[in-house]
């Protein structure tokens, strides 16, 4: 086994959803500098723009989720009187 191929199992024996971006052909691999093997994203394929749209999505609503928790524990502290 090369170092390409050992490099690529051992990636996708530690991330799932690289093994499921695998199998539907959304990464392309490349011998990285080291002889190993990188994964890139392939733009051009239809769920990798669903992935990316996703991901955008979730970090949006996960960053607002956040902020808005902090204002709640704010007010909570400083603008209640629980007496």
């Amino acid at each position: 086994m090369t170092e390409f191929e050992k490099t690529k199992k051992d990636t996708l024996q530690r991330l799932f959803v690289l093994r499921i971006m695998n199998a539907l052909g959304m990464i392309a691999w490349r011998d990285d500098r080291y002889g190993g093997a990188e994964q890139r994203l392939r733009m051009l394929h239809p769920l990798s723009w669903l992935w990316l749209i996703v991901g955008v999505l979730f970090a949006v609503v996960i960053h607002i989720a956040v902020e808005v928790a902090k204002g709640v524990k704010t007010t909570w502290r400083d603008d209640c009187v629980w007496w």
